[in-house]
């Protein structure tokens, strides 16, 4: 695994960083809302659920091609 970090370019460093922090903003800002209702933490924790979903096949897409880059000995 260690070997699919180091061959990552920047480009794919971003992409994971953006998606690491996206749901973080995301709950943060529900968390900053006066006056929550129960729609408000619906709303919140299905954003997290699809946020998740797509950063671990984003993430699981960037690693597979890493690792293909990898063994065609492109890195």
């Amino acid at each position: 695994m260690s070997r699919v970090f180091r061959a990552m370019t920047t480009r794919e460093w971003l992409a994971v960083a953006f998606m690491i922090a996206f749901p973080l903003l995301v709950v943060a800002r529900h968390l900053t809302i006066d006056q929550p209702n129960e729609f408000d933490y619906f709303f919140l924790v299905v954003t997290a659920i699809v946020a998740l979903i797509l950063d671990a096949v984003i993430v699981a897409l960037i690693a597979w091609n890493v690792s293909r880059r990898i063994r065609a000995g492109r890195h």
